[in-house]
């Protein structure tokens, strides 16, 4: 079986402008007031340029999946727009955590997350059922809530992509056929992969927001218990070069709900 990934770091969010501007001035802001920071302006307009490239070259995925972390999840939205699917949030590909790794606050997080996304004009593609669906088989199969928002390629393959697979031939797997999975994810997910999995064999040192790699993947085995899933052979390919230069970034969304209720996201497009 081939499966291609097509990995994406998220937009430039709004913690990404306080560690740009903490840089620059003795007049620290505060990181915490962000907490599962949203995209800036910026990252949206950027994130429209990304979905244009995407429109272009006629990039369809199967399904497309994000971190359940609000600056991964909007910046899915904004990329496959037009991609006629669901995107789900999945666990195992979020940044660091979704809540304090220690606590099991994790659900009371993932309701703040869906309340927020029924707030904006995404909402109707945003789909939590497989993250509730697969969620409450990896509790069943021994994690703790706290332990699945901690990113880890390994078990996005063992656990994630075989339910994915199966969910997107509607259980028939075709072994012959290209499954195409989109990915929007997190520098540290993506980082870790690439250094760990792929030996970092394409010296990537850094990865700026929104930038775009196709990794072919081929899979010897499938099972039904989700256990085995081994690859054959990698090959990784930058197709999208994000920016690594801001300009002065509207951050006002940062802080203000009611500015989100009013400026809506697709309108930007």
């Amino acid at each position: 079986m081939h499966i291609q990934f097509i990995f994406t770091r998220h937009g430039y969010s709004c913690s990404n402008y306080i560690d740009e501007y903490n840089k620059m001035n003795d007049d620290k802001m505060d990181k915490s007031q962000v907490f599962d920071p949203i995209l800036t302006d910026v990252g949206i307009l950027e994130s429209i340029k990304l979905n244009k490239f995407i429109k272009h070259h006629k990039i369809i995925p199967d399904i497309i999946l994000c971190s359940k972390l609000k600056r991964a999840i909007e910046s899915a939205a904004m990329i496959y727009k037009d991609v006629k699917t669901h995107i789900y949030p999945v666990s195992f590909i979020n940044e660091i955590s979704a809540s304090e790794p220690e606590s099991e606050n994790t659900l009371s997080c993932i309701s703040d997350i869906k309340n927020y996304v029924k707030t904006t004009d995404i909402s109707p593609i945003i789909d939590f059922t497989l993250s509730e669906y697969l969620d409450k088989y990896l509790i069943h199969n021994g994690f703790r809530m706290c332990d699945i928002d901690i990113p880890s390629f390994e078990n996005f393959i063992k656990y994630i992509v075989p339910f994915i697979v199966k969910f997107i031939s509607h259980g028939k797997i075709n072994y012959k056929k290209t499954y195409r999975i989109a990915v929007v994810s997190h520098y540290v997910f993506l980082m870790k992969h690439f250094n760990t999995i792929l030996h970092n064999s394409h010296n990537i040192n850094t990865l700026n927001n929104l930038d775009t790699w196709v990794e072919d993947v081929h899979i010897r085995q499938l099972n039904d218990e989700f256990k085995n899933i081994n690859f054959i052979s990698n090959k990784l390919v930058k197709m999208y070069s994000g920016s690594s230069k801001k300009s002065t970034s509207n951050i006002t969304r940062c802080f203000y709900h009611d500015y989100i209720r009013k400026h809506k996201l697709l309108n930007y497009l």
